[in-house]
């Protein structure tokens, strides 16, 4: 029933609701009606409960409710000092902080008791057996309206007198002390204030008294509250005016800030303060607490002589609830709200108050709706520049709300976009247009494909990252970019690794064996795999639209807001980042690995670089990245991974475009994997290692060639014309040396590998029917590998064929 806590709590939801633009509304306790600033119907209803803590610990503990919760008591006084403390050890409560104003209570008679008998005015002139007689003649008993009617009119108010203009209408009108223009109040001798007839037990009224002393003869038991005949609030108020109505003196205790002592504040009829003993803390330790106050025991009611002193000023508090911070500091600084800084910080002083309070009272308009709305309304217009200060920093927000995708940067996004697919389109045509070369081969070119597929996926994506999100583009861009990535780094993965098992396997002069629809298959089953995670993606949580609030650097309260795409669990996301990195790592690896091998056939160089780049544009890449910057990322990326890989395949093949497609010649620089193990129509090189033999090579027009292991060069003789091998199989073996252990083929005495114009000259093997009846070799072949070929497999004979130069295994396929 404290009006300065309701308007306490109406400035805050003014400044929350108007300025913050933070919903608030007030709550009044279940059934009590409306209290809010902004209701429709100018209700002011008083709560039901003084304190609710129920309703504290309520909006701790749930987050959406109809039942009564409250995240703020504004006003809070020392008597429930034991409440908070207890409500802080629960954890629904923070400490309470001041909310700048001083709650006093006392003792308080009218001005023009004080001016007629100035001896009241101290407590020296209440206590003892010699103010006894002035106490009970002085502080008469207030009547009600139905008690005057009754006893004490002689018409029983049937005619208008100077009391009361009629008889009460309703059992509510007859239990009124005053009501303004019927019932002025009336105050009466009883008994009890009757010293002649009861000179020993004779006491004067004292309205709602707390921790009166035993030798002060006042009461307090003539209200209409059972069961100790306490007053109302309401009583009290219309005792007072009945008093000032009446000039009859009267004994109160009451608080400040509060609106009825500012009502007489300009007349005779004004509080006027009784000082009491001053207070100590043995005094406050022994006075009488809230339960006490209802204890059937009047003694208890009014407490120990050591309690009787007067009231200490107290700090007033506010109580917030610990959820209140903890919800509001979960929220990114964007989107958080600023109504738990402001509500602990705004204050407004008791003097502030107090005018408040006088103002509202002076309207008499619309004294229980309208009126005190415009005052306190009035107020914060008049006194905001003061109120600004508890406004927290940075508010309140200014959203930006215009579309942030048709930017000029956004523009240049899918422009940049656009040129990536249309560079992995050329890309593909020239690889098709060259296929049958020789660098193309040697790089598969169903491999490239499968590479220049995966990166047009992650140039369409960056373009859907550059458009508007909806749920379409939203589900189709995390598709785009997955599979992507997929296709353009597994297929390279899967080659590479193969690679590296030949070679390792060769150096040992062991059997290999690869398929090339196994390599096909690992690829297809990854793609498999990464797509039933995209199907599960889109189906359980689909990435849609979200409103994104991201805060201005350069101006503190702007908040620009932007659609962007997510899911309601960022693991998805994750895992999609975590793959990526993951074939990365991976690629890295086969990298290093196979940096040894022949530079005809080594992709390290180029693969590490793409690794490199893939790390910078994608890997690099935040999950929450604005959609521009991650449009330009994977359109670099692309144009990046796609002029590392391809371009020097295709330079190769535009600074020689008369190669001869069944020779290799030294230094080379074709960037490309041979797997013609696989294919039938490619070569493979194995490591140039001094502890190693020097690779046989199978070439599209069924010859076998050897790299010369002094110099380097590579020699290749057709088999006799009409055979035909399908190459899908290599083998080697030791070799014997060159007569003379010559370190250039080139001057050999036995023959030269090299034509009249310098270039490779292909020497003939002798052919297969022939090697395998045991003949002696050409002299042309003397510096020659002895070779056999068939397909599919790859195997060793035990068999010694005899060569002129001595003894060779004989490595043939099983």
């Amino acid at each position: 029933n404290w009006e300065s806590s309701m308007f306490g709590a109406w400035i805050s939801q003014i400044l929350l609701s108007e300025v913050l633009r933070v919903p608030a509304t007030v709550e009044t306790g279940k059934g009590a009606g409306g209290c809010s600033f902004y209701d429709l119907h100018n209700n002011f209803s008083y709560p039901n409960k003084v304190y609710n803590w129920e309703a504290v610990q309520k909006a701790h503990d749930v987050v959406d409710t109809d039942e009564e919760c409250s995240h703020v008591m504004p006003e809070v006084w020392a008597g429930q000092k034991k409440k908070w403390k207890d409500a802080q050890e629960a954890g629904y409560a923070e400490a309470p902080d001041g909310n700048d104003m001083i709650g006093k209570t006392g003792w308080y008679v009218p001005k023009f008791t004080i001016d007629k008998d100035p001896s009241v005015g101290s407590v020296i002139g209440l206590r003892g057996k010699e103010n006894q007689h002035k106490l009970a003649k002085l502080f008469k008993r207030p009547a009600t309206w139905q008690q005057y009617c009754d006893d004490i009119s002689s018409t029983g108010c049937a005619q208008r007198d100077d009391i009361a203009e009629r008889a009460p209408e309703s059992e509510d009108e007859g239990g009124f002390f005053f009501k303004e223009g019927l019932y002025t109040g009336h105050f009466r001798y009883t008994e009890k204030n009757n010293c002649t007839l009861n000179p020993d037990t004779c006491t004067g009224l004292m309205v709602e008294p707390s921790n009166l002393l035993e030798d002060m003869y006042l009461e307090s038991s003539e209200g209409t509250l059972e069961p100790y005949g306490s007053f109302s609030w309401a009583h009290q108020v219309q005792i007072w005016h009945a008093a000032n109505a009446t000039r009859s003196d009267v004994l109160f205790e009451w608080w400040v800030p509060d609106w009825l002592p500012q009502v007489f504040d300009d007349g005779d009829g004004a509080f006027h303060r009784v000082t009491l003993e001053q207070p100590t803390q043995v005094c406050t330790r022994n006075r009488v607490n809230n339960e006490d106050r209802c204890s059937a025991d009047h003694l208890v009611r009014v407490g120990k002589p050591e309690g009787s002193c007067d009231y200490e000023a107290n700090v007033l508090k506010k109580v917030i609830s610990a959820s209140l911070k903890e919800s509001t500091y979960s929220v990114p600084v964007a989107g958080r709200s600023g109504a738990y800084d402001l509500v602990k910080s705004v204050s407004v002083s008791d003097l502030a108050m107090l005018d408040i309070l006088k103002a509202w009272r002076g309207i008499g308009v619309d004294t229980w709706g309208y009126d005190p709305r415009e005052v306190v309304c009035s107020w914060v217009a008049d006194n905001f520049d003061e109120l600004r200060r508890h406004i927290p920093d940075g508010y309140p927000r200014v959203f930006s709300r215009g579309s942030q995708y048709q930017k000029l940067y956004l523009v240049a996004a899918k422009i940049m976009g656009s040129l990536a697919t249309s560079t992995v389109f050329m890309t593909a045509t020239l690889v098709f247009h060259f296929r049958t070369r020789r660098v193309m081969r040697y790089a598969q070119v169903n491999f490239l494909g499968l590479i220049l597929f995966g990166f047009l996926l992650v140039s369409i994506a960056a373009i859907t990252y550059a458009a508007e999100p909806s749920k379409a583009s939203c589900i189709t861009r995390h598709w785009m970019t997955m599979l992507g990535f997929t296709f353009g780094m597994v297929p390279l993965v899967v080659k590479v690794h193969a690679l590296n098992k030949i070679m390792r396997i060769s150096r040992k002069m062991k059997k290999v064996q690869l398929d090339k629809r196994k390599l096909y298959a690992t690829v297809g089953f990854v793609v498999l795999l990464v797509t039933s995670y995209l199907v599960a993606w889109t189906v359980v949580d689909p990435p849609s639209p979200r409103v994104e609030m991201l805060l201005s650097e350069e101006n503190g309260y702007i908040v620009h807001l932007s659609r962007e795409c997510a899911s309601d669990l960022p693991t998805w996301h994750i895992v999609a980042m975590c793959w990526q990195i993951i074939l990365l790592v991976c690629a890295t690896v086969l990298a290093f690995q196979a940096r040894d091998v022949r530079q005809e056939f080594n992709e390290s160089k180029s693969l590490a670089i793409m690794d490199y780049s893939h790390f910078l544009f994608a890997g690099s890449t935040p999950p929450d990245v604005v959609a521009c910057t991650m449009s330009f990322l994977l359109s670099f990326d692309s144009l990046f991974a796609v002029s590392i890989y391809f371009g020097p395949k295709i330079m190769t093949v535009v600074r020689k475009p008369h190669e001869s497609s069944s020779t290799i010649e030294r230094g080379s620089s074709i960037m490309g994997i041979s797997l013609g193990i696989l294919g039938g129509s490619s070569g493979l090189s194995q490591s140039r290692t001094p502890s190693t033999a020097p690779p046989i090579l199978l070439t599209s027009a069924g010859r076998a060639g050897v790299i010369c292991r002094f110099c380097g060069q590579s020699q290749a003789s057709g088999i006799s014309g009409g055979q035909k091998t399908t190459g899908n199989s290599f083998a080697s073996s030791k070799y014997n040396s060159s007569r003379g252990s010559s370190r250039n083929c080139g001057v050999s005495s036995v023959g030269s590998n090299s034509d009249a114009s310098g270039g490779p000259r292909e020497l003939p093997l002798e052919s297969e029917e022939a090697l395998s009846k045991g003949a002696a070799p050409s002299g042309d072949a003397r510096h020659q590998r002895k070779v056999m070929f068939r397909d599919d497999t790859v195997g060793e004979d035990d068999s010694v064929l005899e060569g002129r130069h001595g003894p060779s295994r004989k490595h043939t396929t099983a």
